[in-house]
């Protein structure tokens, strides 16, 4: 535990609040933030997850679910500065983060991994527009592992403010929280239904302590998800803000095509320190870096797996298996299922006697020769990376009908090296596909 520095967390368990016997107070109280743009902290966060976790695996010619032990312990420390701050019906809040602390401990069955946040992308944008947080590193596209671990997290603190009351309230007074604030809060896509309600419980030695507490329903990469919420936030009066969350978080998530099902429960604790100026984030510090989103930074890079080979994908796309011979990736749009693509070693082959387009084509159609496979188009190239590139269109149908499209590469490098990659698409989907597979192929490099 001590080698996350966990430790330094630890004092977060008990936040200081006036005891419950106090006498009811008609005083109004204006939990008003005074962030604004500028406005720098120091944060803290603890999260520790435990519970199973579902996946579906094939077994012979059927699928079965699997389920699995989950246990997490999750440590981050940042500095936060405020790049934009607009609190309205459709709010807009935009940081810049310093981490020197972002790494999980993860043990889902007897399998551990220890994703963590690079030294080379420690500064990453934070942007909520309307809805759950987005974030991305201006140094560079960072790993979906890396992703994930500062993207996944509930109680987002560039958020917290959307959970104070609109007015002035006193002791007992309670407000219903936006489902506007549930997205980036609760880091959810949509919501169905919630009962998510704020109370300010207390007010002592200027220190006001508020609870949150409700269902919700939800939707989360295209899955079903049921929440309970049981909340408390500490409001400083004199400077404020919000200097203190602690969560309980139970989760019901049904699986999805790009995540698994989950039945957890999760402990957040979250310490916010004011800065009256950046340590880090100064302005000279933050000279070089571009805060706005562009495809270069907001793509994703596969590298250091376990396949023999290294590319960006957009963020659409979902890693799904990863093994020594084959990767597995999946595309979702606004929750949708849009296309499969699976990566697979071949063996290696005279790189002075490549494989034929069209005895390529011809096994392909041979293999697929009971989905009704029409070929739309052949192609034969040396593409940017000098790769010898086959390219075959296929257009069928499969059981119930469904129509889909095969797209297959077969790239062969200068020493014999073969990769196939194969994209999978709902033929009604090909709008949303776009040029998926392109963006993919032309940073594709295999590891030899």
């Amino acid at each position: 535990m001590c080698r996350f520095y966990l430790f330094l967390f630890l004092v977060l368990a008990t936040p200081l609040w006036a005891a419950e016997d106090q006498t009811i107070s008609e005083e109004l109280y204006d939990l008003k933030s005074c962030r604004t743009i500028g406005s720098t902290d120091m944060v803290e966060v603890l999260l520790e997850v435990a519970g199973m976790t579902q996946i579906v695996t094939p077994d012979g010619k059927a699928e079965k679910e699997v389920a699995s032990p989950l246990k997490a312990v999750a440590g981050f420390r940042y500095e936060e500065r405020v790049l934009d701050f607009q609190v309205s019906e459709k709010p807009f809040f935009k940081s810049i983060r310093e981490y020197s602390l972002a790494k999980v401990k993860m043990n889902i069955g007897e399998t551990e991994r220890t994703p963590n946040l690079d030294s080379n992308h420690r500064f990453v944008v934070c942007e909520i527009n309307n809805k759950r947080a987005s974030l991305f590193s201006p140094q560079g596209p960072l790993k979906s592992e890396q992703l994930l671990l500062i993207e996944e997290i509930p109680g987002n603190t560039l958020c917290l403010d959307l959970l104070l009351p609109p007015k002035p309230v006193k002791i007992g007074d309670s407000w219903k929280i936006p489902d506007s604030a549930l997205l980036p809060f609760l880091n959810i896509d949509g919501v169905l239904e919630q009962t998510l309600e704020a109370t300010l419980l207390s007010v002592a030695d200027d220190l006001a302590l508020v609870q949150v507490v409700g269902d919700s329903q939800g939707a989360y990469l295209g899955t079903f998800s049921e929440m309970t919420v049981n909340a408390k936030y500490q409001f400083d009066l004199r400077a404020q803000r919000i200097n203190w969350l602690g969560m309980l978080l139970e989760e019901q998530r049904s699986i999805g095509h790009v995540v698994p099902g989950v039945d957890v429960k999760a402990r957040l604790q979250v310490q916010i320190s004011p800065l009256d100026a950046p340590k880090n984030l100064t302005d000279d510090d933050l000279k070089a870096f571009n805060f706005n989103p562009n495809e270069t930074v907001i793509r994703l890079r596969y590298e250091d797996g376990k396949g023999l080979w290294r590319f960006h994908h957009p963020r659409s796309w979902y890693i799904i298996q990863d093994d020594q011979n084959s990767t597995l990736l999946r595309m979702l749009d606004k929750g949708n299922f849009v296309a499969q693509c699976n990566i697979v070693a071949m063996p290696k082959t005279d790189p002075k006697t490549p494989t034929p387009l069209k005895q390529f084509a011809e096994k392909l159609v041979k293999g697929l020769e009971k989905n009704s496979i029409t070929v739309v188009a052949s192609e034969e190239s040396h593409n940017s990376a000098g790769y010898h590139e086959l390219r075959v269109i296929l257009d069928g149908k499969v059981e119930k009908d469904l129509p889909l499209r095969w797209v297959y590469f077969l790239l062969t490098d200068k020493n014999g090296f073969q990769t196939l990659v194969v994209f999978v698409i709902e033929a009604e989907r090909l709008s949303q596909f776009g040029d998926s597979d392109e963006k993919i192929i032309d940073s594709f490099r295999m590891i030899n």
